[in-house]
């Protein structure tokens, strides 16, 4: 069986190097990239200094995160406006900037396309169950009632 080499991360512009082959997997907003930075033990100077550069280049962006995040929860598991902020919170994504991508009427498209993922998951699905787990999902109580409603009347 091969064995994989682990990478060394000690030469010059290590740290840069890192960052880079951490975003070649996927996208991550600044504070992930500076935590994980900081876990390898680069010193703040160099953290900072990579990150900076990074920004300048454009290969980290807070606002394009974001928008990105958004649209893959609202394709892949739609989740509600309490779930996208807690979770893009605890990404260290500002407050002001998630209420800047979060617009109320957005969320009414959300639990359509939750509705639309359960439908197509079970086509069986009581009315409570689907009560449950959009909440769960992290939409709110009035606008789940309202898209409810919307429903049944498609369905009659």
């Amino acid at each position: 069986m091969k064995k994989l080499k682990k990478k060394n991360w000690n030469s010059p512009n290590s740290a840069l190097n890192y960052a880079f082959w951490l975003l070649n997997r996927r996208d991550y907003s600044i504070f992930e990239i500076r935590k994980k930075l900081t876990n390898r033990e680069f010193s703040p100077e160099e953290v900072e200094s990579v990150i900076d550069k990074l920004i300048g280049l454009d290969f980290l962006n807070d606002r394009r995160y974001v928008e990105n995040f958004i649209k893959s929860q609202k394709n892949l598991k739609p989740i509600g406006e309490l779930k996208l902020k807690e979770k893009l919170f605890v990404k260290g994504i500002p407050a002001d900037l998630i209420k800047e991508y979060l617009p109320k009427d957005q969320e009414e498209e959300l639990i359509e396309a939750a509705i639309n993922y359960l439908s197509r998951k079970r086509e069986t699905t009581s009315i409570d169950k689907l009560l449950q787990y959009l909440g769960r999902r992290g939409f709110r109580y009035d606008l789940i009632i309202s898209c409810m409603t919307k429903l049944k009347e498609l369905t009659k």
